[in-house]
């Protein structure tokens, strides 16, 4: 049986941690892309799957070095069979349109859109035929708040490179996107404020983890589906106005 893999990145905490644990129990080499976070515990976890695990430090704001990272890789066989790339790193910061300065502006898009730029297009001449790739995006991108002006936008920019890479791809690679709500809370909100936000949602919730893992595999598995934009936000994205 042909070797499944998944390049990951924001792999080692929180929500690409649990994408990573769950491909690993579903039978996935781990490429688990990382920068200053501790990845100890996490490769421990997912070796316990019986997986191998690669922790790849990465800084994504030098995504000029991206080409010449993938083509390490590749020359060492990592791209070797079924691929799946997690496009999940990303640098949520609450500025206002008047408070994002030029450094905060290119710091986000470094991360958010121009290292998932750089990693899609080398992962697709790299990768296998049949290979994949899920972008997370975010509900937010549905309204125009401005909260968060510059994670927005590049999360917005996100999806549209998703449309864009499914033809330009296709048929070799299939390219799709989820969009999450609140299914965890932020690290400066309490869980008090988190709760309260998402009871707003249609659904009562904002989604979950575990929709999103479903989701993950659904779209990596399914041969026809590409250029999709999935939310899974308990339906937030079809009210009005920021929540």
């Amino acid at each position: 049986m042909k070797r499944k893999y998944a390049l990951i990145t924001g792999a080692a905490k929180r929500l690409g941690r649990e994408i990573a644990l769950n491909l690993a129990k579903s039978g996935y080499d781990i490429l688990l892309v990382y920068n200053k976070s501790d990845v100890t515990q996490t490769i421990a976890d997912i070796k316990k799957y019986g997986m191998s695990c690669e922790a790849l430090k990465v800084d994504l704001t030098e995504y000029e070095k991206i080409p010449s990272f993938m083509e390490n890789l590749n020359n060492r066989g990592y791209f070797d069979g079924n691929g799946l790339l997690v496009n999940n790193a990303s640098i949520f910061m609450r500025y206002f349109p008047e408070d994002t300065t030029p450094q905060i502006l290119d710091e986000i898009f470094r991360v958010n859109f121009f290292a998932p730029y750089q990693l899609s297009r080398m992962f697709a001449q790299y990768a296998e035929s049949g290979s994949s790739i899920v972008n997370i995006a975010d509900s937010k991108i549905s309204k125009n708040g401005t909260a968060y002006s510059a994670y927005v936008l590049s999360k917005k920019a996100l999806v549209d490179m998703t449309l864009q890479f499914s033809a330009a791809f296709a048929p070799k690679i299939r390219v799709n996107a989820i969009c999450p709500g609140s299914v965890i809370a932020s690290i400066n909100e309490t869980q008090e404020c988190f709760e309260r936000r998402i009871e707003k949602a249609p659904m009562g919730n904002a989604g979950s983890v575990e929709e999103i893992l479903s989701m993950i595999k659904i779209l990596h598995e399914s041969k026809s589906m590409t250029g999709q934009i999935l939310y899974a936000d308990g339906g937030m994205h079809v009210l009005t106005g920021e929540i």
